[in-house]
C-alpha cells in the first residue's frame, strides 16, 4: 500500500510540473493580451501560438460544405431588405419591433447555433463573386471556433444571405429564416463582422465598462441620419452586459472613430480630425489605439478566443471561482464549474481546462491526468 501511495505521489508530483510547464507556455504572451503566469518563470518557456488551441479541428470539414446554394426568402416581407416587425439598432443590428435597447449583452449573447451549425442560402440577387467572397468570411469564424456554415436544406433555422444597400444581421440564432444584409461584398472584415453578429456578438463599444476606455462625442453625432432621426441611440451603454476579457480596441466588432458622424468625410480625411469625431479613445490609450479602433482588416486576439469559447471543442471545460455552484453546472463558458477540482474530473483527458477568473486554487491531489490548464486573463495561482 505505501508503495502504491508513494508511486501515485510521485505521478502526481510529476503531472503538477508538466501542467504548470504547458500552462506557462500556453500563455507566455504579452500581459497585455493573455495575462500572466505566477507559478513559472516567462523567460525560461518557448511561446505557443494561441492558434494550436482555439484553431476549430473541423475547419477542413467545414470549408468543404461551403458552396454556393441559392434559395428563397420565405420569411416575413421585406421592406429595403428589412423583414416585417423588424428593424435596425446600432447600425447593423436587426431586431424586432419590440425590442427595448438597454436589456441586451455586449460583446456576446447566449443564443448561440446549435452545435454551432449554421444553415445558410444566397439569395438570387448574389452574384456568385459575391457569394465566393462571403465563404471566405465564413471560414475566418470557422477557423479559430467549433463553427460550420453549411448549405440550407430543410432546416427551421437558417439564414438568408442578400444584396442589399447596407450591411445588417441579427444577433445570435433568433429563430427561424433571417435575413443577413450585405453592401460592402469587397471587404472580407465588414462581412465576418456581420457574421459575427450572426453568431452572438454584439458592438464592442456597447460594453458597460466602455466609458473608462472611450468618450463618445455626442455633438457629432448626426442627428438626422438613423431611423427616427437621432443617432445618439447608437451609442448607448447596455446595461446588462455579457462580456469577458479586457476591453478590446482592436475587435472587429468596435465602432470606428467616425461612425454616425455628422461629417464623416471630413472625419475620414485625417486622424486625429478636428471635425466629426464620435468616438475618442482615452488616455493612456489614446496613441496606442485611437487611430486603430474601429479596424476593418482582420479577427483580433479576443474576437477569436472569446469565440471559441462560445463555440469550444468538445474536449473544453470551464471554470469560474465565482460562478456558485457545481450542482447541474455542463461546465461550458456559460454555465462554468465553480470548483477547479470538478474542472479537471470531468474534463477529458488531453482536453483543456480554461480557469476564467484570477484567483488561487489549490491543485493538491487533483492534477492525475494529461491536460492543458489555461488562464486567459491571467492572475491565477495554482498551489500544492
Amino acid at each position: 500500500m505505501n508503495q502504491e501511495r508513494l508511486r501515485r505521489s510521485s505521478f502526481r508530483i510529476a503531472m503538477v510540473a508538466s501542467l504548470l510547464t504547458t500552462y506557462a507556455a500556453v500563455w507566455a504572451q504579452s500581459a497585455d493580451d493573455a495575462g500572466d503566469m505566477e507559478t513559472s518563470p516567462r523567460s525560461s518557456l518557448p511561446p505557443l501560438d494561441l492558434s494550436t488551441l482555439t484553431y476549430n479541428p473541423h475547419a477542413a470539414r467545414a470549408h468543404a460544405n461551403n458552396a454556393i446554394v441559392y434559395g428563397q426568402w420565405n420569411g416575413p416581407p421585406l421592406t429595403d431588405g428589412i423583414p416585417s416587425g423588424f428593424k435596425v439598432v446600432e447600425g447593423d443590428i436587426l431586431v424586432p419591433d419590440e425590442f427595448e435597447q438597454g436589456g441586451v449583452a455586449a460583446t456576446y449573447s447566449t443564443n448561440s447555433w446549435t452545435n454551432g451549425i449554421v444553415p445558410y442560402v444566397f439569395s438570387s440577387n448574389v452574384t456568385p463573386a459575391n457569394a465566393s467572397a462571403m465563404l471566405v468570411a465564413m471560414g475566418w469564424w470557422e477557423n479559430v471556433a467549433a463553427v460550420d456554415f453549411i448549405p440550407a436544406t430543410n432546416e427551421t433555422n437558417y439564414i438568408y444571405i442578400q444584396n442589399s444597400t447596407g450591411n445588417n444581421s441579427p444577433v445570435g440564432m433568433i429563430g427561424f429564416a433571417q435575413v443577413v444584409n450585405i453592401f460592402n461584398w469587397n471587404i472580407t472584415a465588414v462581412m465576418a463582422h456581420e457574421l459575427g453578429h450572426t453568431l452572438g456578438y454584439w458592438h464592442e463599444q456597447g460594453r458597460l465598462d466602455r466609458n473608462t476606455y472611450v468618450t463618445i462625442n455626442n455633438a457629432n453625432i448626426c442627428q438626422n441620419c438613423c431611423s427616427g432621426g437621432s443617432c445618439t441611440s447608437q451609442f448607448q451603454v447596455e446595461l446588462s452586459s455579457d462580456n469577458y476579457g479586457p476591453y478590446d480596441f482592436d475587435s472587429v466588432m468596435h465602432y470606428g472613430r467616425c461612425s454616425f458622424s455628422t461629417n464623416p468625410a471630413a472625419c475620414n480625411a485625417s486622424c486625429p480630425s478636428l471635425v466629426g469625431e464620435t468616438i475618442v479613445v482615452n488616455p493612456p490609450y489614446y496613441a496606442a489605439w485611437h487611430c486603430a479602433t474601429g479596424q476593418r482588416t482582420h479577427l483580433s486576439y479576443w474576437d477569436k478566443l472569446v469565440m471559441s469559447f462560445l463555440y469550444p471543442r468538445a474536449n473544453w471545460r470551464f471554470q469560474d471561482s465565482d460562478a456558485g455552484s457545481d450542482l447541474l453546472s455542463p461546465g461550458d463558458f456559460f454555465s462554468p464549474y465553480a470548483s477547479f477540482w470538478k474542472g479537471v474530473s470531468e474534463t477529458p483527458e488531453g482536453g483543456t481546462l480554461w480557469l476564467l477568473r484570477p484567483s488561487t486554487l489549490s491543485a493538491g491531489s487533483v492534477l492525475d491526468k494529461a491536460m492543458t490548464i489555461a488562464a486567459p486573463v491571467g492572475g491565477v495561482t495554482l498551489t500544492p
